[in-house]
C-alpha cells in the first residue's frame, strides 16, 4: 500500500508494508555465561533466511554512547547520510567484524533494514551481525551528506 509522507517540504510516495517479518526461530533470552540477554537461534536457520525486517529512525543525537546501537544509512555508501536506530531485535544483535552469522541490507522502497543469515545457524547460537566499522558521523558530515543525497535524487529524476 502506498502512503503520502512529507519530508522537509518534499512529498514522496513511500511504500509501507502492512506487516514486517520476524523469524520465529529467534528469541531474546538471558544467557548466564554473559550475564545479559542476547538474541539466539532456537531452531536451525538456513543460510540466506530472513531473520527480521525492521523499521529505522534517524539518530539525531550524534551521541557516541549510542554508536553501538546505530547503523550507517545507507549501508555501503562512501558517504552515509546518517546513523539510524533499528526498531526490533536488530538493535540487540551482537556485532563483529570477523565472526558473524548475519548481515543486513537497506530496503529503500519501504525504509526498512532486512537482516539475513550468511551461513547456517544452529540452535542456541548467538545471532552476531557483521559490522566492520563503528565510526561516528559528525553533524556537519551528516548535513553535507543529506544535501548531497537530496541533490543526487533531484538530478536522477
Amino acid at each position: 500500500m502506498d502512503y503520502q509522507k512529507g519530508t522537509d517540504g518534499c512529498h514522496q510516495i513511500m511504500k509501507i508494508k502492512d506487516k514486517l517479518y520476524c523469524n520465529d526461530k529467534i528469541e531474546f533470552k538471558y544467557v548466564p555465561e554473559f550475564f545479559k540477554h542476547k538474541v539466539i537461534a532456537i531452531d536451525k536457520i538456513k543460510k540466506g533466511e530472513v531473520i527480521e525486517e525492521a523499521p529505522v529512525m534517524l539518530d539525531s543525537t550524534n551521541q557516541r554512547s549510542f554508536l553501538h546501537k546505530t547503523f550507517k544509512w545507507p549501508k555501503g555508501s562512501e558517504n552515509p547520510i546518517c546513523n539510524v536506530f533499528v526498531h526490533g531485535f536488530g538493535s540487540f544483535f551482537e556485532k563483529s567484524a570477523d565472526k558473524y552469522n548475519v548481515d543486513w541490507e537497506c530496503d529503500f522502497d519501504h525504509n526498512i533494514i532486512i537482516f539475513k543469515s550468511v551461513k547456517d545457524i544452529e540452535p542456541n547460537d548467538i545471532i552476531i551481525l557483521h559490522e566492520p566499522l563503528l565510526e561516528k558521523s559528525n553533524t556537519i558530515d551528516v548535513k553535507n551528506n543529506i544535501r548531497k543525497f537530496l541533490n543526487d535524487m533531484k538530478g536522477s529524476k
